[in-house]
């Protein structure tokens, strides 16, 4: 346990995971992973992704003709976090594509279906094209 983050900061951020993952009522098992192309993930269903040392967790909701994302990124390793998680939440139009970068360069991006009705999240690495 790092002694220079206390205690109850470490419990508020477990407690900002663990609401999402909730929320997201533990679907990400049923996302199809579609290679390099990313893993595509129906709305309501929640999804976790891990490049280098960053972690998401969330869910996404249809809204209108977008998808709404929300989303707890932090540390892949809450015990070295130095930083605590942060709730991201946007509104990505159908059709249309964001990406979130890391401290490393890497960078998780969001494809919203034009149906608005799924997300396909891909993972690219710093330098990929």
């Amino acid at each position: 346990m790092s002694a220079t983050r206390p205690f109850a900061a470490r419990i508020a951020a477990a407690a900002a995971v663990a609401a999402v993952v909730t929320a997201a009522g533990f679907a990400y098992a049923g996302a199809r992973d579609t290679g390099a192309a990313g893993a595509l993930y129906a709305a309501g269903a929640g999804f976790h992704q891990t490049i280098g040392t960053t972690h998401a967790i969330g869910t996404f909701t249809t809204a209108g003709n977008a998808c709404a994302m929300t989303m707890v990124v932090g540390a892949a390793d809450l015990e070295d976090a130095l930083v605590q998680p942060a709730r991201v939440a946007f509104s990505l139009p159908s059709g249309q594509q964001a990406a979130v970068e890391t401290q490393d360069g890497s960078s998780l991006t969001f494809t919203c279906a034009k149906d608005a009705g799924s997300v396909r999240i891909a993972k690219v690495q710093p330098g990929a094209i």
